[in-house]
């Protein structure tokens, strides 16, 4: 299958893609490489192994439930496939790829401001598949192994994220890390919760717009080559101030602190980054914090919890060891934690998943964490 990988209406390049994996194979002629995806350039070149990376970075992992069954309805047998069916189309940034001899174009089929079908979110939250179902969806590009869904609530993109276990703890982790991160001053995405089926979902607005799209850290480390002996955290703080990202250490510093407090155990180079025009190719800032559902022991049993490993994804081994790259931790007010355990208790006394007990030990966990925060700090 040919097709012309877009940057809103300007072509990128002419791909071939496999038809019955939907991965791609080769890049014929390039049109504008400035506006290749970040990450996708090796040696003045676009290189089709990293484009191909990127591109199936966009596709729902296999991990999401119910996936074999909507690939099974669609004859089809990779979720990248679908992707090709919603064109690649996203909600966090401008790419599509555009069928070749095709007269489609950005302005009329973009989900920023054009409405979509809400059938492959609904599949994957377990409706019934029915003749005629439309996969031109930002679901079919979406990553992340829990239930998720975009709609559209009075004209604004929404993210509905559900949890996972017997505590269905992810949505409420979100309320509760948006709280710390107010009283952090730190840039995060709001969230609120809503009930569908008895089952918690997080909910929260699109954070890119049809001019803005988000770069996330894993791209962000392919932009340029590491230097000898330069750490992970180093050659990200470098990529970034090379694509003109200011004041990236001291919000690496807030990222590093909230993951700390909450005990994030899924900080993954998948889910922050930073956010670019998608018109000037100017970087504006980071992005906000989102997904932070995985953290305050939201699968470890109940007894265990203050007991369990430390663990990160991100520069270091565990959230504690990376309290060692914090450059400053001016910007905590421990005034304004002081409240935070007793707040939680009310945020989790929200969810019938969650026990006393267990309410109990996540709170008590969290108040241990902004303890030990203290005393790092006076060390």
């Amino acid at each position: 299958m040919e097709y012309i990988l877009m940057h809103k209406n300007v072509p990128i390049a002419d791909l071939e893609i496999g038809d019955l994996i939907g991965k791609i194979k080769s890049v014929a002629e390039v049109y504008n490489i400035n506006h290749a995806p970040v990450g996708t350039i090796v040696d003045g070149n676009l290189n089709a192994e990293m484009l191909d990376v990127w591109w199936c970075s966009r596709a729902i992992p296999l991990s999401r439930k119910r996936l074999d069954f909507l690939m099974s309805y669609y004859n089809v047998i990779s979720s990248y496939m679908l992707s090709v069916k919603s064109f690649g189309l996203s909600l966090s940034d401008q790419y599509w790829i555009c069928p070749v001899k095709s007269d489609i174009n950005w302005e009329s089929i973009n989900f920023f401001d054009n409405d979509f079908s809400d059938d492959i979110g609904n599949i994957l939250f377990g409706a019934p598949a029915v003749t005629g179902t439309n996969p031109v969806s930002p679901d079919s590009t979406s990553d992340g192994w829990l239930p998720k869904k975009w709609i559209i609530r009075d004209g604004k993109r929404l993210l509905m994220k559900g949890g996972s276990g017997e505590w269905q703890q992810e949505p409420i982790n979100e309320i509760v890390a948006s709280m710390i991160a107010d009283k952090l001053c730190i840039d995060h995405v709001d969230y609120s919760i809503i009930w569908e089926n008895d089952l918690p979902y997080s909910m929260c607005g699109n954070f890119t717009s049809r001019d803005t799209e988000l770069i996330s850290a894993n791209f962000i480390m392919q932009y340029k080559n590491f230097s000898d002996g330069t750490s992970r955290y180093e050659h990200y703080i470098n990529c970034c101030k090379k694509l003109g990202v200011k004041d990236i250490a001291s919000k690496l510093n807030e990222m590093i602190v909230l993951d700390f407090i909450i005990s994030n155990l899924d900080r993954h180079l998948g889910n922050f980054g930073i956010i670019r025009n998608a018109d000037t190719l100017e970087c504006i800032n980071t992005a906000p914090l989102f997904d932070n559902g995985s953290s305050m022991w939201y699968d470890i049993r109940t007894s265990r919890i203050n007991k369990w490993y430390d663990a990160s994804k991100t520069f270091k081994h565990t959230n504690y060891e990376q309290l060692e790259l914090v450059t400053s931790f001016d910007f905590i007010d421990f005034n304004n934690l002081s409240y935070i355990p007793d707040i939680c208790n009310d945020i989790y006394k929200s969810s019938y998943y969650i026990s006393d007990e267990r309410r109990g030990y996540i709170c008590q966990g969290i108040e241990l964490r902004i303890k030990q925060l203290k005393e790092y700090i006076k060390m």
